[in-house]
């Protein structure tokens, strides 16, 4: 079974004010009603790259799929009014990989950080589901767990196996 994501995810108001001047957006409630993610489609990243995005932080954007400079100053610049991360996932069969980085006024506070599970040559063996990278950035915006589920189970991240399914 596929599943990949590449998102923006923050406080529900920051995305949904955000998001107003942007046609290529869709804001999506997560499980966590404060919170909101913003599905980051081909669309959404040729809009912000047409428009500039925002001042482009320093980072590693190796470990990345489609964050490129132009979305990552728009969520630099969106974590002024709150705590923003960038996300994507993608597994196939049992083999896969998290990456995920999270901004604060501006500045990032956590990763970029890979995580990767069920293939040979992998840098780190993941042995629970709370240390993979998502996991990590959705607690710093506040996300708890019970004894079923992580993180990523409990805001709902497994809604849509497609980002342009969202």
């Amino acid at each position: 079974m596929t599943y990949e994501l590449h998102a923006v995810i923050g406080g529900k108001t920051v995305l949904e004010s955000a998001c107003l001047s942007l046609k290529q957006t869709k804001v999506v409630v997560l499980n966590e009603p404060s919170l909101a993610l913003v599905p980051v489609t081909s669309e959404l990243r040729e809009e912000l790259e047409a428009t500039g995005g925002g001042i482009s932080p320093s980072l590693d954007y190796s470990i990345f799929d489609r964050l490129k400079p132009a979305i990552a100053g728009w969520v630099a610049a969106l974590s002024s009014d709150g705590v923003i991360a960038y996300v994507e996932a993608e597994f196939f069969g049992g083999s896969g990989g998290q990456s995920a980085v999270v901004w604060d006024k501006g500045r990032i506070v956590f990763g970029p950080v890979l995580t990767k599970w069920g293939m040979p040559g992998d840098r780190r063996e993941v042995q629970s589901g709370s240390e993979m990278a998502i996991n990590q950035a959705l607690r710093l915006l506040g996300v708890g767990t019970d004894s079923r589920r992580d993180e990523f189970d409990m805001v709902g991240l497994g809604q849509a196996r497609r980002t342009e399914r969202w």
